[in-house]
């Protein structure tokens, strides 16, 4: 069963970017059937389970920008099976993951996934795939919880709902109208405080504002960060992809296996 299925995570900004379709139509060509899905919004608990293997290598300034990005509005898991099962012993999360391509744009193949997705860095990279199976039952049980986790398995085991990608296909156009129309400029509330110091504040001082917001949002209902509040993070962003001097990663930098080498 996991030799064959895998899953994808459409995280906000694929949204705010109008990325989420590409993406869908690369997982499609490269022999994967949607089996089901569901909307859903990331609690920050949630963000730091699915990446706890990786915060090591991070700063605190980047582990709120991750935070922000991924709990900043809805975001779509769906379950991937692939149809090319019978070519291969590689499993199908791994052979996922070595086409999703090097983070660095130098050592990535045109026809890899951060290609066709025109990613420029690390933290806006719209999807999230899991490395391997083991991957893949540890964060379904995060982000589903552990009962519908167990039922998804069991469900593409037995070959239900297979044919999901015209509903996936809706749900996510559905979703970049949603970012789309209410992702305006919206005037400064007290309640919202605005974030139109982003030039002149330190990033740090921005960042707690986002990640207040986004908590406000999710307690009052409100779905999406504004456009203005939006664009102060991608700015922040690209601020703190080369490391801030005299701020380094919170344990140490390792390398990482590469599961397509340990898997082959």
């Amino acid at each position: 069963m996991l030799s064959r299925m895998t899953y994808v995570l459409f995280k906000p900004d694929s949204f705010y970017e109008k990325k989420a379709m590409v993406a869908l139509q690369f997982f499609i060509d490269h022999g994967y059937r949607i089996h089901r899905y569901e909307t859903l919004t990331l609690s920050e608990q949630q963000v730091f389970s699915l990446w706890r293997y990786q915060w090591n290598r991070a700063t605190t300034t980047r582990m709120k920008a991750s935070v922000v990005i991924a709990t900043c509005g809805p975001s779509v898991v769906a379950c991937l099976r692939s149809t090319d099962d019978a070519k291969t012993t590689v499993p199908a999360s791994v052979r996922l993951w070595a086409s999703k391509g090097s983070a660095f744009i130098e050592n990535r193949r045109d026809d890899s996934l951060r290609a066709r997705l025109g990613v420029n860095g690390r933290y806006f990279g719209y999807v999230h795939i899991p490395d391997e199976p083991i991957d893949v039952v540890r964060e379904l049980g995060i982000v589903l919880g552990v009962s519908k986790a167990k039922a998804w398995l069991s469900a593409i085991e037995s070959h239900h709902d297979e044919n999901a990608a015209p509903a996936l296909v809706t749900e996510l156009l559905r979703l970049e109208k949603l970012y789309e129309s209410l992702a305006k400029p919206r005037r400064a509330t007290r309640s919202h405080t605005d974030t139109t110091k982003a030039r002149v504040d330190p990033d740090e001082q921005v960042l707690d504002r986002l990640v207040a917001v986004t908590t406000s949002m999710k307690n009052g209902g409100s779905a999406v960060l504004s456009k203005r509040q939006w664009n102060s993070l991608k700015e922040i962003v690209v601020r703190i992809l080369d490391n801030i001097e005299g701020e380094s990663p919170i344990v140490g930098s390792g390398e990482i296996p590469d599961p397509a080498v340990l898997w082959s």
